[in-house]
């Protein structure tokens, strides 16, 4: 552990001194101070998440407070350094991540709703006695779930 942070150590001292700049519509923040500070805090971050069990927490907690202290780490760097460019993009990065975000949760929200509603009405339960009752075990409706997934991607091609 003390390796670690000696070179993180290392690695500021050596990347600290760099600029943000804009180009082909990324920014450029990891030689700066904040995308080292950053960095920390998502190691941070990954390890409350890759230690639910032992802190009893749920791993949805640390992750969004991970992703907004980085965003506020950036958005506070953008404007200490006042550049309207910088500041522009960012805003137009948040807006895409908000859209990309909303879409990915209404999904979720209309296929779980979906499966709940099947669960309601016993399709699972159905399907599970027919498979049970033409002797497939676990494995084997593991197996034929798999290949009929093998089959759909390959022909969607």
């Amino acid at each position: 552990m003390k390796v670690i942070l000696i070179l993180l150590a290392f690695m500021s001292v050596a990347f600290a001194s760099g600029t943000a700049e804009v180009a082909h519509n990324q920014l450029h923040l990891t030689t700066t101070w904040v995308g080292i500070l950053a960095f920390i805090v998502f190691i941070v971050g990954y390890y409350f998440i890759a230690t639910e069990d032992k802190y009893h927490i749920n791993k949805a907690k640390p992750a969004l407070l991970t992703g907004t202290g980085i965003f506020m780490l950036i958005g506070l760097y953008i404007a200490i350094s006042g550049d309207k460019a910088l500041g522009e993009h960012l805003h137009n990065e948040i807006n895409h991540l908000i859209v990309e975000i909303a879409g990915i949760f209404f999904f979720l929200f209309v296929a779980m709703t979906y499966i709940e509603a099947m669960i309601d009405r016993g399709v699972f339960s159905a399907l599970r006695y027919r498979l049970v009752s033409k002797g497939y075990n676990y494995k084997k409706a593991f197996l034929g779930h798999r290949n009929l997934g093998i089959l759909y991607l390959s022909s969607s091609r």
